[in-house]
């Protein structure tokens, strides 16, 4: 059985398959305004974090650490066992304490 991976933007509240989410939210004009408010000149950055076939989108100030994007996903939804995490951005790994066995 193949699972269907789909999810709402927290924008317009529409559903998306997960293959067409990103390309939407490239284009959502409800996040576009939204992000024109807010954060005057400072860059926003939309990330994607995932683990086996759980993903979700979202928003981060430029500015922000690792930590803090860290801490914002153990919050969410990530945090179960203490496992450590590790990001992985335009090929580079940054790990606080790699695990070859996850690709550290």
């Amino acid at each position: 059985m193949k699972l269907k991976s789909e999810g709402i933007c927290g924008y317009c509240k529409k559903n998306f398959a997960g293959n067409a989410i990103s390309k939407h939210l490239a284009a959502c004009a409800e996040r576009m305004q939204a992000n024109s408010k807010s954060n005057g000149n400072e860059k926003i950055l939309l990330i994607k974090a995932c683990a086996g076939p759980f993903w979700v989108y979202f928003e981060a100030n430029a500015s922000d650490t690792l930590e803090k994007v860290d801490d914002f996903l153990r919050d969410l939804w990530l945090e179960c066992c203490g496992h450590l995490s590790m990001f992985k951005i335009n090929g580079v790994v940054y790990a606080y304490d790699p695990q070859p066995e996850y690709g550290g």
